[in-house]
């Protein structure tokens, strides 16, 4: 994910934010890696939307830890049956996350 300010070209002074996402199969279930956030441009959001869609069933457990390794705790889950869908809204603070969802 990319951001500046849609304005200026301060984006060539590092002045943007982006964002890496991965995915991966694990023996429980799937793995999602935000990386930490690259660039000095502040986001406006503290929260991030996760969907994964093909799901055949709801969440088990769905955890989340910082990359820093300075927490780890259970997030809620939403799963919508019809469109096949797992939703987590989980923390970005900035350090980069991964969120285990285990089904």
């Amino acid at each position: 994910m990319y951001l500046d300010d849609s304005v200026s070209f301060a984006y060539r002074k590092g002045d943007s934010l982006r964002e890496r996402f991965t995915c991966r199969l694990s023996e429980k279930g799937l793995v999602i890696t935000v990386a930490k956030p690259e660039g000095s441009f502040a986001p406006w959001w503290k929260l991030l939307q996760v969907e994964v869609y093909g799901a055949s069933r709801p969440a088990a457990e769905s955890v989340v830890k910082s990359l820093d390794g300075a927490n780890s705790r259970a997030v809620s889950t939403a799963y919508d049956a019809e469109h096949h869908r797992i939703s987590a809204l989980v923390p970005d603070s900035g350090a980069g996350l991964e969120l285990q969802l285990t089904y």
